[in-house]
């Protein structure tokens, strides 16, 4: 019922032993971790890191079992910033899906809009503003949300307490992502 949750739940949705990933090489660290090692040795499913500012790599790492398109629309901890636009166009071209862990940037993009298939979410940091609970969300098409139904029992549910605890802080979000920027525009002008 984390972050982590959210995408090994929609990566096990889109994907079967024997498929393969194109990845940002640049993700959080347990989202590293699944990708290079837990899924090839526990799932068979591997995964081509790449520099995914540059396209021609991402096209050039696409082989013909390749599914899934997956990037941080911010990166964490690097804030390299996806051009998500093109990566769902190269995406779509080759038939595989986008997936955007947007946790870094709630109220800033809408990868969606920008032509992401999935979206994923973990909800400790700015949607749930202060760390005290484990959460995640998975942001799809009623079908694909449906068809992961049976993987909710695998990955958990969110408790009822972090439930609350993401709602009484979605009113507070907006404000959470405007001290965040405000802070880094303070420490990028006084460097």
């Amino acid at each position: 019922a984390s972050g982590m949750a959210a995408i090994s739940g929609t990566l096990f949705g889109l994907c079967d032993s024997g498929d393969h990933i194109v990845s940002s090489n640049t993700v959080y660290g347990g989202t590293y971790a699944l990708l290079h090692d837990f899924l090839p040795a526990k799932a068979g499913i591997t995964t081509s890191l790449v520099e995914i500012t540059d396209l021609a790599a991402v096209e050039a790492a696409i082989r013909p079992n390749t599914k899934v398109l997956y990037a941080e629309s911010i990166a964490n901890p690097t804030l390299r910033v996806a051009n998500i636009p093109a990566l769902a166009e190269l995406a779509h071209r080759h038939g595989l899906k986008l997936v955007i862990d947007n946790t870094f940037s709630p109220l800033v993009l809408s990868p969606k809009q920008l032509g992401a298939d999935i979206v994923v979410h973990s909800l400790t940091k700015f949607i749930g503003g202060a760390s005290d609970h484990i959460a995640g969300a998975i942001c799809a098409d009623k079908e694909f949300i449906l068809r992961l139904m049976d993987l909710h029992e695998l990955f958990g549910k969110i408790a009822a307490q972090a439930v609350l605890a993401v709602i009484l802080a979605l009113v507070f979000v907006a404000l959470t992502v405007w001290v965040g920027e405000n802070r880094g525009l303070f420490v990028f002008n006084t460097i």
